[in-house]
């Protein structure tokens, strides 16, 4: 039987594992006052609506992996990027992202509970 570490961040119940991927443990939760234009890398395993967004836009894929530390062992290519929307009164986890896998991390990361209130506005592929 596997155990799980849950921890509670202002009413949000999140695992090790997401609280482990903000730098040095560092995590606010913020309710939004209004909507908050996000940007999601991904591709390869990675689906496109999931629950890390960053409000940063980068020059290349590239940029992104490094920046917000997205661990090719995770599957995610970031050779996509979809813009959107995540509505006001909706809570959010945000900080930045950790080192993972080599990469640098550092990004504005954002961990949404439920990545399905994300209203999509475009998607592209990324340079």
């Amino acid at each position: 039987m596997a155990a799980y570490i849950y921890y509670i961040t202002g009413g949000l119940t999140v695992s090790l594992q997401v609280y482990n991927s903000f730098l040095a443990g560092q995590v606010n939760l913020v309710e939004l006052e209004e909507d908050l234009p996000v940007v999601r890398y991904y591709g390869g395993q990675a689906a496109q609506l999931g629950r890390y967004w960053t409000t940063e836009l980068y020059d290349s894929a590239v940029g992104a992996i490094e920046e917000l530390a997205l661990n090719p062992n995770f599957g995610n290519t970031a050779d996509r990027v979809v813009n959107g929307v995540i509505p006001k009164g909706t809570q959010i986890l945000t900080g930045y992202a950790a080192s993972s896998g080599g990469l640098t991390g550092g990004g504005v990361q954002i961990f949404l509970q439920d990545p399905g209130v994300v209203r999509v506005l475009s998607d592209a592929a990324t340079h």
